[in-house]
């Protein structure tokens, strides 16, 4: 039924298939976790600058960064350089700018 060719393209398909590793499930849940921490963090600091806590909303922003920095999956650079420009303009009090590099890092990390 089988030509020796096609046997052996098939045993090598399978073989092929059967190394295929599977997403570790505890590492998503970590990204999963330390993206929702982040988040989290970025919405407490919009929610600070607009109350004029800027030092409250600078260690929000700082939480954040380090919880990307910390996860287990790669994150975009430009997120990283929004948050530290967040940090920047809300140290200079600058609460427009600040906003919209927090809105920027937002984006950046969704898309």
């Amino acid at each position: 039924m089988f030509s020796n060719t096609s046997g052996v393209a098939l045993l090598a398909a399978m073989a092929s298939a059967s190394s295929y590793a599977a997403p570790d499930a505890e590492a998503l849940a970590n990204a999963s976790a330390s993206l929702q921490r982040a988040g989290e963090d970025i919405r407490n600091a919009r929610v600070e600058l607009y109350c004029d806590h800027r030092h409250d909303a600078v260690a929000a922003i700082r939480r954040a960064t380090h919880a990307l920095e910390d996860a287990p999956r790669a994150i975009d650079p430009a997120a990283l350089a929004s948050l530290d420009e967040a940090v920047w303009e809300a140290r200079h009090d600058h609460t427009d700018a600040a906003v919209a590099a927090l809105d920027a890092a937002i984006l950046r990390l969704h898309a």
